[in-house]
């Protein structure tokens, strides 16, 4: 079976590793407690947004780039592409007027530091 040839083993990195990063970001992200743009400017944001606070750092950004990491850890080309579609979300985020750059930047370098500690240390 899929267990018995170790291959859970190596699913359960892939999953737990991201995991755990996005549940310590948010715990991280909830202490911040960091005003959102259009709660500081008088703005409405193109994406779909209502809530308050917690913008910064940017969990789509980490998510994003911290899953590009573990695509890196399996095939760089791949990795690679993936890690240019995170940073270009981020860029999505910004125009969308629901973070800050440095909101998207701090989840981007999380993601990056994630993803090295733990897919390629």
């Amino acid at each position: 079976t899929y267990l018995q040839l170790g291959l859970g083993q190596q699913v359960g990195v892939y999953v737990l590793i991201p995991a755990s990063g996005f549940v310590a970001l948010s715990l991280f992200r909830k202490k911040i407690n960091h005003p959102r743009p259009y709660e500081t400017w008088d703005i409405c944001p193109l994406l779909d947004k209502d809530s308050s606070g917690r913008s910064m750092p940017s969990r789509h950004v980490f998510s994003a780039t911290i899953i590009s990491m573990a695509c890196l850890h399996a095939s760089l080309p791949i990795g690679l592409v993936c890690l240019i579609f995170s940073a270009l979300l981020g860029l999505v985020r910004v125009l969308g007027g629901v973070h800050y750059p440095k909101d998207v930047l701090v989840g981007y370098a999380c993601g990056l530091v994630w993803g090295f500690l733990f897919f390629l240390l």
